[in-house]
């Protein structure tokens, strides 16, 4: 049995260091693969984001404090009570 294994060894070692070296062949390009798609999605983080002001309206200094201290709250004058007017019920 001993001299059998001598035998097949050899013939079973190139076979062996053959699908080895394969495998090495295909993790290293799939640690390519997915070392490129880090470096892919590193650069769209770092890279700088370009903001576009949008343009502001001018706003009265006026309109501005109204709207800071009454917002919404401001109610129209009731009509009934204008100059001149004089709602008597009977």
């Amino acid at each position: 049995m001993a001299t059998l294994l001598q035998h097949i060894r050899p013939w079973m070692q190139r076979p062996l260091e053959e699908s080895e070296a394969r495998m090495e062949r295909k993790m290293d390009e799939k640690i390519k693969v997915v070392h490129k798609r880090l470096l892919v999605e590193v650069d769209a983080l770092i890279a700088p984001v370009e903001v576009v002001p949008e343009p502001t309206p001018e706003v009265h200094v006026h309109d501005v404090m109204l709207s800071a201290l009454f917002g919404n709250a401001i109610l129209e004058p009731d009509p009934s009570r204008a100059a001149g007017k004089h709602n008597y019920s009977s």
